[in-house]
């Protein structure tokens, strides 16, 4: 893990923040049920993590552009990089009953995540939810079906729609 802290400093008023990303930080955000299975598998290798458990999502703080190269099912993955806003809870957020917090708490020895094992863990986490599908990637709507709960009508990506 990345042990910089760098110059930038979470809010420490009591809101939250729109942060530019990009610049010191990009996010890599995913859906819970994806993300709490890669930390799971991270362990300690992880860097801080912000949940927001309004939208469902976790997001991981990595070096701008380290991820420009990663090949993640975009509803699984996105990166919000330059021209990107996260919405950051301040330090002090780490409480269950905050909507927006830290999960993995920011400190000046827990702030950016290394991608390399991010990237292997999140695939790890995506293969145990779809499944290996060798040579085909998922539609959107076949993926989001699987990480969500549901169903759809024909998947154009010929891939068996998910059973309830």
């Amino acid at each position: 893990m990345m042990r910089d802290f760098e110059a930038w400093l979470p809010p420490s008023s009591g809101n939250v923040e729109l942060m530019a990303a990009g610049r010191l930080w990009d996010a890599v955000r995913v859906p819970s049920g994806i993300g709490l299975s890669a930390l799971a598998r991270l362990g300690d290798d992880s860097g801080a993590v912000i949940e927001d458990t309004w939208g469902g999502l976790l997001y991981w703080l990595i070096r701008p552009g380290a991820a420009a190269a990663w090949e993640l099912p975009k509803p699984c993955v996105e990166i919000r990089g330059k021209t990107s806003y996260v919405a950051v809870p301040p330090v002090w957020s780490t409480e269950t009953y905050h909507r927006l917090r830290w999960i993995v708490p920011l400190t000046r020895t827990c702030y950016l995540t290394d991608p390399k094992p991010l990237h292997t863990a999140l695939a790890a986490a995506i293969d145990a939810l779809i499944g290996p599908q060798p040579g085909l990637l998922p539609c959107e709507r076949c993926l989001a079906a699987r990480m969500f709960g549901g169903r759809h009508g024909p998947c154009p990506c010929n891939h068996e729609p998910p059973q309830p």
